[in-house]
Formats: C-alpha cells, sequence, structure tokens
C-alpha cells in the first residue's frame, strides 16, 4: 500500500466513523457494494459514481 493509498484509507474511515455509520450500513444506504466498501477501506479511489454516492451520505469531499 502506498502512502497516498493508507491516507485515502484512513480518511474514508474516519468520515464513516465520523458519520456514525457501520460499513454494512454505509454500503446499504449508498448502494455501493460491500466489496467496493472493503476496497476503499483499503485506500482504493473510488469511481466516479460511488464517488458522488459516498459525497451525497457523508456530506463532505474526501481529503
Amino acid at each position: 500500500m502506498t502512502e497516498q493509498e493508507r491516507q485515502r484509507a484512513e480518511a474514508f474511515r474516519r468520515r464513516v466513523a465520523a458519520a456514525g455509520l457501520s460499513f454494512a450500513e454505509f454500503s446499504r444506504r449508498t448502494g455501493i457494494s460491500r466489496n467496493i466498501v472493503y476496497r476503499l477501506t483499503k485506500g482504493q479511489k473510488p469511481k466516479p459514481a460511488d464517488q458522488t454516492k459516498l459525497e451525497a451520505t457523508l456530506g463532505t469531499e474526501p481529503e
């Protein structure tokens, strides 16, 4: 994992936690599959459609 991926993963985990959601609840609310949510927790950059859903649910842009 690169430093950028590590930072992206940490930011995603913090944002979901700050919203008071479990990853399963985040997946359900966004319609993003649990497999993709898992990949986001590992620092994968979201696809544009998933990024839009992520921002709509969490209300902020990623760091």
